[in-house]
């Protein structure tokens, strides 16, 4: 029964969240950053864990937004409404990387028109360490730079709360 209770807060928090979220888009930026002390989140590699500087014309790359510096009551569901250039890129495979658990509820809105949201929420298994929320891939269309940043919200279990992320570039050459 707790079980079955979770699971629909879950959905419900997912299904309110989602469509309040698509009014605002995040703008890239590449604007410096200033040093987190608290929780953030960022995209890396999933194969070696770093960004690659730049990519040409034509490649795909791996990729996962990770959340780190966690709270230490952990989180039970976390938000990522994101923006890109989609002359640029395609951005595919949108799928949960484990850090909320397997049995997590995951909804996913896009990719369309440079931009995506993925919300996700844990069943029986908080997000307590820093790591990997989910991975896509991106394959460069178009020369340029490519930002992609984030709006993330969170919850431990109460109400929501803003998480900072790193806007990540990347150099697209011919």
């Amino acid at each position: 029964m707790k079980i079955h209770l979770r699971l629909t807060l879950a959905a419900l928090f997912l299904l309110l969240v989602l469509p309040a979220c698509q009014a605002s888009q995040p703008q890239a930026t590449q604007a410096p950053q200033p040093a987190i002390t608290g929780p953030y989140a960022a995209m890396q590699s999933t194969d070696s864990g770093v960004l690659p500087a730049s990519i040409q014309v034509g490649t795909s790359i791996n990729q996962a937004i990770t959340l780190q510096n966690l709270p230490g009551e952990g989180l039970t569901s976390a938000e990522f409404n994101c923006g890109y250039d989609a002359n640029l890129v395609e951005i595919t495979g949108l799928a949960n990387a484990d850090i909320f658990g397997a049995d997590a509820l995951a909804a996913i809105n896009g990719p369309a028109d440079g931009k995506f949201i993925f919300a996700i929420a844990s069943v029986s298994q908080k997000a307590s360490a820093g790591g990997k929320v989910f991975k896509f891939d991106i394959k460069a269309t178009s020369p340029g730079t490519l930002t992609l940043s984030c709006l993330v919200k969170a919850s431990s279990g109460g109400p929501l709360f803003d998480i900072v992320f790193q806007p990540a570039t990347v150099t697209i050459t011919p």
